[in-house]
């Protein structure tokens, strides 16, 4: 009777303990992430989504391509941008390289189409993006935060960027960039540069 005692007793035993260890698995299943969770925390963490400006942002990478991207390195240059312009081609652009980081005032009066206005700083990160710019309503643009970079396109060209976003590829389209293009300009006015209002470069 005692060894059929010791047996009744140890059944029990075995059978919790393996309740016990099954009922503890189940719920570290439930308590612990994903794998797809992991990853998805993971590429979370590279971006910075405080509220602070916009140049302390790492931002989503993106990148730009353009079918020609001319490149305004000075004043001149810069002061006259896409005005007079009857058009830009299908993937083309200005890209605006400035000396030093400023805060920048624009304005397109003397455009004849719109584009899109697009503020870089020093870093790739988009500051801001004008839409559409419409020169007949003589609206001044003006960027957030100091910015090194000024980016002109079709309108709506780049849809799938958005502000705070980063242009890793910002260097890269400064060196396969081609030079600014004067033809536009009318020749009234090609020696009077002064006289013209399109890109007013008021900085601070």
């Amino acid at each position: 009777m005692k060894g059929t005692t010791n047996i009744k007793f140890k059944k029990p035993l075995v059978f919790g303990l393996i309740l016990g260890f099954l009922v503890s698995l189940i719920m570290l299943s439930q308590s612990s992430p994903s794998i797809g969770n992991k990853l998805t925390l993971q590429n979370s963490s590279n971006y910075n989504t405080s509220s602070s400006s916009n140049s302390s942002k790492s931002g989503r990478p993106t990148t730009l391509e353009f079918t020609k991207l001319e490149i305004a390195n000075d004043k001149n240059e810069q002061m006259k941008g896409t005005a007079f312009r009857p058009n830009l081609c299908n993937g083309c652009g200005v890209l605006y390289v400035f000396s030093e980081n400023k805060l920048l005032f624009w304005n397109v009066s003397d455009n004849i189409i719109p584009v899109d206005v697009i503020f870089v700083t020093e870093n790739g990160v988009i500051d801001i993006i004008e839409r559409n710019t419409n020169p007949s309503t003589k609206s001044i643009y003006s960027s957030r935060e100091k910015v090194k970079f000024v980016i002109e396109t079709n309108s709506y060209y780049f849809l799938n960027i958005k502000e705070s976003d980063r242009i890793h590829n910002i260097q890269s389209l400064i060196t396969q960039g081609v030079p600014y293009d004067n033809s536009f300009l009318p020749p009234t006015l090609s020696t009077s540069i002064s006289s013209m209002t399109s890109k007013s470069l008021i900085t601070n």
